[in-house]
């Protein structure tokens, strides 16, 4: 493969301080051809919309971060390619006991090969975008007076078949919203909505009045939110949605309450994967995580 010089200077800089670069992997991807075919029958498995997990498992030092953020590039590069995003498990801000923690992360670095982080807004546009054009397609005026209504009833109607109905009220509430704000140039509106939409508990009250929501996402809806979150993923024409959780062990270090309604949190998250298709979770996590009486 051909590197841009901006390119080799980011693997350099970061190979320098010990941390796995984030671009131009293929370079020196070798001797993990084994495993790189796991990873790509697991997005074949997601892509053909099975909900699917793996985890990744070794010792400190032996690679599995840079597996896990190879199979983002891979996911990304494919054609069409999936949203991805690699979150880092924190005792500070990650909490798995908390599913509107972890919703928020996973939100928070969503990216594509377009957009490398916070890529909600864009995913958003895309779908909206794709919306448009089926209504164009199926002979509605993109000029006429009432298209704007025909938009927000389609996206109304393909959240609600998507999700089977399960989606929060809330959720389609706030994107019909978000859309009649771009409509009328209010961007700045527009982006606060789409932060409460991604979990930020700092949005102002005038803000979520706009679209009449309280509060935030909470630990009790946050994975109805995520699988939201999915299917317009998909919806604006990505495989599917790729989620890294990286050093999984950092669970074990957490205090012994919070330990074991996190590594609960993560068996909720395994016995509900079938039910998000199109959505590959991927674990990384020592010998410790896995084999003593503190781990799963």
């Amino acid at each position: 493969m051909t590197l841009s010089r901006r390119d080799i200077d980011h693997i350099f800089e970061r190979l320098r301080s010990g941390v796995v670069p984030e671009r131009g992997l293929d370079a020196f991807a070798v001797g993990i051809e084994r495993q790189r075919s796991e990873i790509a029958r697991q997005l074949d498995l997601a892509a053909a919309g099975d909900g699917a997990f793996k985890f990744l498992r070794g010792g400190y030092g032996c690679g599995k971060t840079f597996m896990a953020r190879l199979a983002v590039l891979d996911a990304q590069s494919r054609k069409p390619g999936f949203a991805t995003s690699f979150v880092v498990v924190s005792p500070n801000d990650t909490h798995f006991d908390r599913f509107d923690d972890v919703y928020r992360r996973i939100v928070e670095e969503l990216s594509t090969a377009t957009c490398p982080r916070g890529a909600l807004n864009d995913i958003v546009d895309r779908w909206i975008a794709r919306v448009e054009d089926a209504l164009v397609a199926g002979g509605a005026d993109a000029d006429g007076p009432d298209f704007d209504t025909l938009v927000q009833r389609r996206m109304d109607d393909e959240i609600t078949t998507k999700t089977g109905g399960k989606a929060p009220e809330d959720f389609a509430r706030v994107l019909r919203t978000v859309f009649a704000l771009k409509q009328q140039g209010k961007v700045q509106d527009a982006g606060a909505l789409l932060s409460w939409l991604g979990g930020s508990q700092n949005v102002a009250a005038s803000a979520k009045s706009l679209a009449g929501v309280k509060g935030q996402v909470t630990s009790h809806t946050a994975m109805d939110y995520l699988h939201g979150v999915l299917e317009i993923v998909k919806a604006a024409g990505y495989a599917g949605l790729v989620i890294v959780i990286d050093e999984a062990e950092t669970i074990l270090r957490m205090r012994s309450d919070s330990r074991g309604k996190s590594l609960n949190g993560i068996r909720q998250i395994i016995d509900a994967a079938g039910r998000y298709h199109g959505l590959l979770w991927l674990f990384t996590g020592t010998p410790e995580f896995f084999d003593t009486k503190r781990g799963v």
